[in-house]
């Protein structure tokens, strides 16, 4: 992962309010700046939980996650995190940080 990328700080977009329901390893998730519904993975939710108590790096958020998603492995999150924030703001639910 190229250390730009690594420093980049995100958050959640704070102009939406966030609507969910989670069943098992999935949440759906209602986007009301957008009006867009959304089927995310529980660990692309939990960036956004994350995300949603204050900004952070990809490093930062792989750390959590480890804590959330005991689970599964520092190599598995540090491939999975910076695709699902790619995702994610693909859907206008994250930004990055103007630093």
């Amino acid at each position: 992962m190229a250390a730009g990328v690594e420093a980049m700080q995100w958050r959640v977009v704070s102009a939406f309010e966030c609507l969910s329901q989670q069943w098992d390893e999935e949440v759906v998730l209602f986007h009301s700046g957008t009006g867009n519904t959304h089927l995310l993975e529980n660990k692309a939710y939990q960036i956004i939980r994350i995300l949603q108590q204050a900004p952070d790096n990809t490093t930062g958020l792989i750390q959590s996650l480890s804590v959330h998603l005991p689970l599964l492995d520092q190599e598995t999150l540090a491939a999975y995190v910076p695709r699902a924030l790619k995702e994610l703001q693909r859907l206008d639910i994250v930004e990055t940080v103007e630093t």
